[in-house]
Order: C-alpha cells, then sequence, then structure tokens
C-alpha cells in the first residue's frame, strides 16, 4: 500500500508543468511594467507577467516586502507601489509621490526606504512606508543616479551614476563619493543594484538590459550576461512564500507541537523543516501533500481524536507522500525536502510522531510552501 501511495505522489508532483530550473533567480521589472524571472548566473530568464503599473523605475526589497516606483503614463503622477512576491502584482500604496524616484532600497530596522530624487542634483530622500512622507536627507552632489543599494554595507549605501560610475553615499547627509575617480561608468548602462548572497559570500550586482557583477572596492564591472535582458529597471533576489496554518496539539514536551522552516522556496531547492520538542527518539512521518482542502474527498482540516483518541489534533494536508523520520536525542525532527524543479507549484507539510501523550500520537501544524511563478 505505501508504494502505491508513494507512486501516486510521484506521479501528482510531476504533474507539475515544467519550466526553466534555478537556484537563485532576481524578481525583475521593466520600464513598462513587465516582470521577469532572471537566473543567475543564466542570465535570460522567464516573463512574469505585467504588474498592472507602467514606468517602473526602481525597486526594493524590504522586510520580505518588494516596493516599486511607478507612474501613471509617461508625465503623469508618481507611485509607490507593493508588489505580490508571487505575481508580481502591483499594489498602489502612495498614489501622489513628490518624487522622481532613479533608485530605491531598503532602510533596515525602520518602516522607511531610500530613494534618489532626481534632480539637479540628485537627492538622497528617505520614503516612509506608514504614511508616505517623503524626507530630503541632503543633496548627493551628483545629476545622474539611476540605482541605489544599502544592503552591502551598515554605514553607507552604494549607489551607480551614469558618469562617475560606483559611489557611495553617506547615509546621514546624502553625499555621494566616488569608489576610483578613475574608473568612471566603463561604458555599461546599470539602471538597479541589488545584493545577491551564495555562500556567504556577498556580491553586488546591477544591470539593465546586461547584467553585471561589479566590485565594491574598485568599482571595476565584469559583464556576467552582455544584453537580451530588455529595459530592467530595479531587480531583487526572489523567493517563494512560506506560511503556516492551523495548530499543533501536544507532543511530550510542549502543549503544541510546532513545525518550522527555514529556505527560499525556489524551485529545486532543499528546504530544511525542524520541529521541536518531542520525546527522544521518538518515530514519526513527515506527511508531504499537494492539497490542504480536501483527501480522498474528505475535507481537511480532519478531527483525529474520534479517530485516535487524541485531544485537539487535526489531519491538516493530504498524505500524498509520507516520509519516515526519527527524532534525535533531544527530540528535535528534522527534514530536508528538495522542491519540485518547477514554477507555481504549491506544497503542503505536517509532521505526525508517536510519542507518549494522549491517543499517542502528536500532531504539528501545517506548512504551505509556494513557489514563484
Amino acid at each position: 500500500m505505501r508504494h502505491l501511495q508513494l507512486f501516486a505522489a510521484a506521479a501528482a508532483l510531476s504533474s507539475f508543468v515544467p519550466a526553466p530550473v534555478t537556484a537563485q533567480e532576481l524578481i525583475a521589472v521593466d520600464f513598462q511594467g513587465q516582470a521577469f524571472g532572471v537566473g543567475l548566473p543564466a542570465g535570460p530568464g522567464r516573463s512574469i507577467g505585467p504588474t498592472g503599473v507602467s514606468s517602473c523605475n526602481a525597486m526594493a526589497l524590504h522586510d520580505g516586502q518588494l516596493y516599486a516606483s511607478a507612474q501613471v503614463g509617461l508625465f503623469g503622477q508618481r507611485q509607490l507601489v507593493r508588489l505580490d512576491a508571487i505575481t508580481a502584482q502591483a499594489t498602489v500604496l502612495f498614489p501622489n509621490l513628490p518624487v522622481d524616484l532613479r533608485g530605491l532600497t531598503t532602510r533596515a530596522g525602520t518602516d522607511e526606504l531610500y530613494g534618489i530624487a532626481n534632480g539637479t542634483p540628485d537627492r538622497l530622500v528617505r520614503i516612509d512606508l506608514t504614511t508616505g512622507q517623503v524626507t530630503t536627507v541632503g543633496n548627493t552632489g551628483l545629476n545622474a543616479i539611476q540605482a541605489l543599494e544599502s544592503r552591502s554595507s551598515a554605514s553607507f549605501l552604494f549607489a551607480w551614476d551614469a558618469t562617475a560610475g560606483l559611489v557611495r553615499i553617506d547615509e546621514a547627509t546624502g553625499v555621494a563619493t566616488d569608489v576610483d575617480p578613475a574608473i568612471g561608468a566603463q561604458g555599461v548602462d546599470i539602471q538597479f543594484l541589488t545584493t545577491v548572497t551564495t555562500n556567504d559570500s556577498v556580491t553586488l550586482v546591477g544591470g539593465r538590459s546586461g547584467l553585471y557583477e561589479i566590485n565594491r572596492q574598485t568599482g571595476i564591472v565584469t559583464t556576467v550576461v552582455a544584453g537580451g535582458l530588455g529595459d530592467l529597471r530595479g531587480a531583487e533576489p526572489h523567493s517563494g512564500r512560506v506560511s503556516s496554518f492551523g495548530t499543533g496539539c501536544q507532543a511530550a514536551a510542549i502543549a503544541q507541537a510546532e513545525l518550522q522552516v527555514k529556505g527560499t522556496a525556489m524551485p529545486g531547492t532543499a528546504m530544511q523543516f525542524f520541529s521541536l520538542d518531542h520525546a527522544p527518539g521518538a518515530v514519526g512521518v513527515f506527511v508531504v501533500g499537494l492539497s490542504n482542502s480536501v483527501h480522498l474527498g474528505v475535507p481537511l482540516p480532519a478531527d483525529l481524536d474520534p479517530v485516535l483518541g487524541t485531544v485537539g489534533c487535526d489531519l491538516l494536508v493530504s498524505p500524498d507522500l509520507p516520509l519516515l523520520a526519527q527524532a534525535n536525542g533531544t527530540g528535535r525532527f528534522s527534514l530536508s525536502f528538495t522542491l519540485p524543479p518547477v514554477f507555481g507549484g504549491v506544497v503542503h507539510f505536517q509532521l505526525a510522531a508517536l510519542e507518549p501523550v494522549p491517543g499517542g500520537m502528536s500532531f504539528t501544524n501545517g506548512i504551505t510552501v509556494q513557489m514563484p511563478q
């Protein structure tokens, strides 16, 4: 019976429509308001679709949310929008921004973004994400800044000027300092900057129709993709969406067993699931399913108490793929699960464990992993 279940689960998981696979990807927007996935280091990627706004000219990743500048037509009102991490659909947050943003980045630990307001000279500004208020920090001293990034340093911002190339901007004054006046922009067109972390290595990348790595100390550019990316104006590291649902019931050492997860929810990558406070050495099953609403015609969640004698336990996930597991000596269950190598898929997880609790079993909350479209 278990072999039949595994076969059925494998068939179900393979029913996702295949798409290009990448272990790392940027989500990018172009000036026309179209969203794209750009693989790293593969380059030209895939179309995600229209955002619903136009004239996008900058993007920022802040506390897991994507924000972008937009404009109503070529000469209309400027806006700040939030983009859905999965569909890239835009929600207009502030429809009447008083500045033309040419760069956007997070201001860590606050409810604000940093931006570059186009002008002569360009200004460093802060945008309050609660009120939409724009506050000028100071003049940069440059006139052609097109991109901004803060996550490479805690003390200053990086920016790209079409003439000077890579510059550092003082967060307190807004003043820009050229990393190396002898280097300049090196003939490349850069309209976005972002930071990519791979195996604890931090890389500053930027681009527009091409993709480039930029040395943070020297400003020297190395070409990753020579062209073919279109008119990209903003890009940030892409990830899927992870959410918890339902509640767990009593485990050996905790009132409600909890399943947790780490990872970026990108197709083809491994995510780490774990649950603590179980009986040391307990045997359990990680339940992997394609549904959290129905299983074999039975609606989920399904109350398990009348069947098992448990207290407050529910089956939250269709048991399409049961994976046997055992807790370690401290009562920790762990699972490394590689997601299907496709975009747009949804997979659900729950842990059930045999341990000395009412009914002899504990069940965790459920975890939904939704991969980018």
